[in-house]
């Protein structure tokens, strides 16, 4: 395991950088006893790609484990979003479906129909963005009653309402550290150190992104030559095949014809797994890593593993905030202008396991030692944080 968690929370679940389906953190048993908080919360179980998926059921054990142990109430709606698994080599896993413009098992509008079945709560916790403003919408109109909202990921948040009929929080996490690493893996995998990366425009944090992996790949190989793109994204957030194909060979052309790149470093939201299983075959045939999520399963043998964000830890370090202990309106000081920023420091966000590669690259051992080495760089201080 490449991290572990430095502070102890006093909630009954304590939450760690464990390998699971898709990056999913696994849970320990009660440390402490619990502090009850008087509350019920509300969680909408979408399924709007493999990383939601992923959200939600980081969510939903948490808050399963905290109702369990008297801590507050629970009340999610929908079916839990299934795993998948990370098996052999051969499942074509992560294309979209056109019709759902996400590769999740759910249509945007199936994923706003869970709303309609929300129970009264003291705070909603939603795992998308896109569901934010029908969210919003039903409150404002009596439809749905909740006295605030928290949306656990600003990537493809876009512009918050300054007006809402209810508290809006969301969580924002700091990636440049992890995203530091994806180049350093990418570059200590890579004999020829040239390296494409690319985010989406619909996210807030898409040159921070980029701009770390590149210095990481340069960390590791001061030779290392990397070029980077933003690529559009629709209304949705969501990248399409031909604004990769776009992106993709405007940047190439931009590199010219000596640079010869088979390893990639992405960005790109909710269409990360399809474009990652894209990139691995031929004519491409190339390597990735990236982020949010971990996607080894989409093609172990071509996939690193990558930058991973941890809902379930940041809902816990929320919820055992002492900000909370007079009511949900302490999440204002825990929230400035209704955002909390969480990153490396509260283990929030991560690196995924190097294990399943390894089985295919005899130098992935070498890989993950690369990664966990800089990691421990930079949680001792020997890293300074110039990138």
């Amino acid at each position: 395991m490449i991290a572990t968690m430095s502070r102890r929370l006093s909630l009954p679940l304590l939450v760690v950088l464990a390998a699971g389906a898709l990056g999913c953190p696994a849970a320990k048993p009660p440390q402490a006893k619990p502090r009850p908080l008087g509350i019920t919360l509300a969680l909408v179980r979408s399924d709007l790609g493999l990383g939601d998926g992923c959200f939600v059921r980081e969510a939903d054990g948490v808050l399963a484990d905290l109702a369990k142990h008297g801590v507050l109430s629970y009340a999610p709606t929908g079916e839990l979003p299934q795993a998948q698994e990370l098996e052999a080599e051969g499942n074509d896993v992560g294309m979209p479906d056109p019709l759902k413009k996400a590769p999740g098992s759910m249509t945007i509008s199936q994923a706003e129909a869970l709303l309609d079945g929300v129970k009264p709560c003291d705070m909603l916790v939603i795992t998308s963005p896109l569901l934010l403003s029908p969210v919003l919408e039903r409150i404002g109109e009596g439809q749905l009653s909740a006295k605030a909202v928290l949306l656990l990921d600003d990537e493809g948040l876009g512009q918050v309402p300054k007006r809402n009929p209810v508290p809006v929080y969301y969580v924002s996490y700091q990636i440049k550290d992890v995203a530091f690493l994806c180049g350093v893996a990418a570059a200590a995998s890579s004999p020829n150190a040239m390296f494409v990366v690319l985010g989406n425009s619909a996210d807030p944090h898409a040159q921070e992104f980029l701009s770390a992996a590149k210095a990481g790949a340069k960390y590791y190989s001061n030779g290392a030559q990397t070029f980077t793109a933003v690529v559009q994204a629709d209304e949705d957030g969501m990248v399409t095949p031909r604004a990769f194909e776009q992106a993709h060979l405007a940047l190439l052309k931009r590199a010219g014809p000596y640079f010869t790149c088979n390893h990639y470093i992405l960005a790109l939201g909710r269409a990360t797994p399809s474009v990652m299983l894209a990139i691995s075959k031929k004519p491409i045939n190339g390597y990735v890593t990236g982020g949010y999520a971990d996607y080894r399963s989409v093609r172990p043998s071509r996939i690193l593993g990558g930058a991973v964000k941890h809902p379930g830890v940041a809902l816990t370090y929320i919820l055992d905030s002492p900000s909370l202990r007079g009511g949900l309106s302490g999440l204002a000081n825990l929230a400035p202008r209704g955002v909390i920023t969480l990153g490396l420091k509260e283990n929030a966000v991560g690196y995924a396991d190097l294990d399943l590669y390894s089985r295919y690259n005899p130098d992935g051992e070498d890989i993950a030692q690369a990664v966990s080495d800089t990691l421990e760089q930079m949680r001792t201080g020997e890293l300074p944080a110039t990138y």
